[in-house]
């Protein structure tokens, strides 16, 4: 198997094995990885699973021919985990996916496509939303 991923970074098994991860092109200007070759797989159908944090799981049966190579390009949804809050000198809090922050201003979404941009001087403070929910 000859795979590419969108993201890079994706970890790879076959038939319950991990056999790898993908990794990011070299100046790379997407984040789609380049080839990870996969291999030997003895003739048949597999499973092949892909995972990153942040990201749906994919999971897909593959059929491969004795001396042939299958070419894949799998694209990962991601998935939308807030993990940060931002609390306004106004009081306002806003939980979302951290996009940016500069000395300026924090750029957060605060769901799926949807951006906020706050400029430090309105922000109180802001804090990582931890994976069980709680505040670094």
């Amino acid at each position: 198997i000859e795979l590419t991923t969108e993201p890079d970074r994706v970890t790879v098994f076959l038939d319950g094995r991990k056999v790898g991860e993908t990794k990011a092109k070299p100046d790379a200007t997407t984040n789609i990885s380049d080839p990870l070759a996969v291999d030997p797989i003895p003739a048949g159908e597999h499973e092949l699973r892909l995972v990153r944090k942040g990201y749906a799981e994919s999971k897909q049966q593959v059929q491969i021919e004795q001396g042939k190579t299958l070419s894949l390009s799998v694209k990962l949804k991601r998935r939308f985990i807030p993990d940060c809050l931002v609390v306004t000198v106004r009081g306002a809090e806003y939980r979302g996916m951290l996009d940016s922050s500069t000395d300026d201003a924090l750029r957060l979404e605060t769901a799926p496509g949807v951006m906020h941009t706050f400029p430090m001087k309105d922000v109180k403070y802001h804090s990582v939303i931890r994976e069980d929910g709680s505040l670094e």
